[in-house]
């Protein structure tokens, strides 16, 4: 950043936790010559996780400012552990010390950054629309992350059933809109675009028996690769018994949690299951519903 400092000989190092990240390639931008040149070749392995790259010594100055890119893939590890944060530091050295200004006060030879890795996010509500339903939204992915297949899958309590005549309407809360309704007998569909929008490509529904709650397990499927956020609404017939009773009278509960696949710098992926939401709706059987008119 020094502008006119010659950085001839100057050596820039990257450090960074290779059980996490994984060196790819690294490019020089030089804004006097308006050129990108890969320099990939031209970088050191000096350990695991550190990697450095010297500006030629002979030859034409080279004047600051320059940039030099790091770019660096994701592992599996990222993704299983629930810190989000990945560390990055860069040094600058030479080998004639006198060429670097040894007061702190007034030169940085050392940055440290810090990089969000975003992971899908689920939320569900619910809430009771008429005497024997509940209408459920589970809204997914609205910090944006990057993924290569999620399922959305709902554990439904004992006692609540899927009402598929009216449907399980999918719509986008980013992006270009697009909005779908899914039932039985069209259970799986193209969304519009075919993922060359940054949406899902494809969106389809499966229920089954639930290995928790003694009833089914919704699970709405998208892949594959995208970064969009989406809604999805049903509703559920409440069969006699499904309510459970608590302190603060009679409610239904349901798990939902997201399991994802995220892509991986080796072009393969790695599967996680986040943190469920966890949903209570209040149920009443004496249930009156008023409209003006």
């Amino acid at each position: 950043e020094s502008k006119g400092a010659k950085l001839n000989g100057l050596t820039v190092t990257d450090s960074f936790d290779e059980n996490r990240l994984k060196f790819l390639d690294a490019e020089w931008q030089n804004p006097a010559t308006s050129s990108n040149i890969n320099i990939k070749e031209a970088i050191k392995k000096i350990t695991d996780g550190t990697y450095s790259f010297t500006f030629p010594k002979e030859g034409e100055p080279i004047r600051a400012p320059q940039k030099i890119i790091f770019t660096t893939g994701l592992t599996a590890n990222v993704y299983q552990d629930p810190h989000n944060a990945e560390q990055n530091t860069v040094k600058l050295s030479h080998e004639d010390p006198s060429r670097l200004v040894s007061d702190p006060t007034k030169t940085h030879t050392e940055a440290v950054a810090d990089m969000s890795v975003k992971k899908v996010e689920l939320k569900k509500e619910g809430g009771q629309t008429e005497g024997k339903y509940i209408s459920w939204q589970m809204d997914f992915n609205t910090n944006r992350a990057y993924a290569h297949k999620v399922a959305v899958v709902d554990s439904l309590s004992s006692g609540l059933i899927v009402d598929e005549e009216q449907g399980i309407k999918i719509e986008s809360l980013s992006g270009p809109k697009k909005t779908l309704v899914l039932k039985q007998g069209n259970r799986e569909q193209s969304i519009p675009g075919r993922g060359a929008d940054g949406h899902a490509s494809t969106v389809d529904y499966v229920i089954s028996p639930s290995n928790i709650g003694g009833g089914n397990e919704l699970r709405v499927n998208f892949g594959t690769g995208f970064d969009q956020a989406y809604r999805i609404s049903f509703r559920t017939k409440v069969e006699e018994g499904a309510e459970t009773t608590s302190a603060t009278g009679a409610q239904v509960k349901n798990t939902a949690h997201v399991e994802v696949e995220y892509p991986l710098s080796d072009g393969g992926s790695f599967g996680v299951t986040q943190i469920p939401s966890i949903t209570k709706v209040p149920f009443h059987k004496a249930f009156i519903k008023k409209t003006a008119g």
